[in-house]
């Protein structure tokens, strides 16, 4: 193992963490060590993921010295599977301090500069120090801010941008699902989103469609984020994740961001999250307004699939990047990497 270019610490062992350890061997680059937070603890993470025995078991966060496992591990790569960039700063901050470039998959990190601003500074303080890169990615920045911003070459004139993606709940985890509330009145619903301070909350989409703005150099005056409404199931029916569902109560959410750019040019991002029928699946739709205008529609654009293949295809680059709290705008653009990831290092 000692003869790898790249040797990956993995945070998340959920449904994110094993696909992502799936692709990594796929393109021979060993997981070095693994951290989790409640469940499989202490079981193999190679026979977790469903390619074998691999020698790494998986370690309760909470209950390990994350420095000393950084530096037994000998790990020069970290990818973070978390939701949210604010719970695990700490975490992220002691892998830059000890020479780790660092993934994340949480949402508000793929555009660091609208929420998290101090944790922001930090983590590029932290960064900049040890002359590391840290960086927000998953399926957004092929399927969504990088093909906006090819298409948008397609025009002479821009009046506005918009993208509906639907996704289905069926194949998300917990983490997810927690967001979504499915299964209960529309009352509850609402009342759950505002418990926990989440009626307006930006969806991945939001920070998508600002990395958007941007890299065309728009300039946002204006953010019109809509509060969260639920989807209500109009049949009986029970989801792959155990729960039974009946008429009247949640299956999924719709979230929409609305931005205004000095420009003139409106972006406008709508994500909606809500289980399917039998055999069916997502689709994303942008539609361009201007001259010409146009719409381009991807079915199925299988997000966790995008997600888990971006952290791993975007690893050399990653590496080369220049040090600090960096964004896709500052990557090359996405592309296909044919054989190991060592060759591209």
């Amino acid at each position: 193992m000692n003869h790898h270019k790249i040797k990956v610490i993995l945070f998340g062992m959920g449904i994110m963490g094993k696909q992502i350890t799936r692709f990594l061997a796929d393109k021979n680059v060993p997981v070095v060590a693994a951290v989790g937070r409640r469940s499989h603890i202490g079981e193999d993470i190679g026979e977790l993921s469903g390619i074998g025995p691999s020698g790494v078991s998986l370690l309760a966060g909470p209950d390990i010295d994350l420095e000393e496992v950084i530096k037994a591990s000998g790990a020069n790569v970290a990818i973070h599977c978390s939701a949210n960039l604010e719970e695990i700063a700490d975490q992220i901050c002691c892998c830059l301090e000890n020479g780790l470039n660092v993934i994340i998959l949480s949402e508000d990190a793929y555009f660091p500069f609208v929420e998290n601003l101090k944790t922001y500074k930090r983590l590029n303080d932290a960064a900049l120090r040890n002359r590391v890169t840290l960086v927000g990615l998953g399926m957004q920045d092929v399927t969504w801010s990088n093909k906006a911003v090819i298409l948008s070459g397609n025009c002479i004139r821009i009046d506005s941008i918009t993208c509906e993606s639907w996704g289905m709940l069926d194949v998300v985890g917990q983490a997810e699902l927690d967001k979504i509330h499915p299964g209960v009145s529309e009352e509850k619903f609402y009342k759950l989103t505002k418990e926990e301070g989440k009626e307006n909350r930006r969806g991945a989409l939001t920070f998508a469609i600002y990395q958007i703005a941007d890299e065309l150099n728009l300039h946002v005056t204006k953010e019109i984020t809509h509060p969260h409404t639920p989807i209500l199931a109009h049949t009986e029916f029970d989801t792959v994740h155990g729960l039974h569902i009946m008429p009247g109560q949640t299956m999924g959410s719709i979230q929409c961001t609305e931005l205004m750019t000095a420009e003139n040019i409106t972006l406008t991002g709508k994500i909606c999250w809500a289980y399917g029928a039998e055999g069916a699946t997502g689709i994303d739709k942008w539609t361009f307004r201007g001259i010409p205008s146009f719409e381009v529609i991807t079915d199925d654009p299988a997000p966790f699939f995008g997600t888990a293949i971006d952290a791993v295809l975007r690893i050399p680059d990653v590496m080369k990047a220049e040090p600090g709290f960096i964004t896709v705008k500052d990557l090359p653009k996405p592309r296909y990497l044919h054989g190991d990831l060592d060759d591209y290092v």
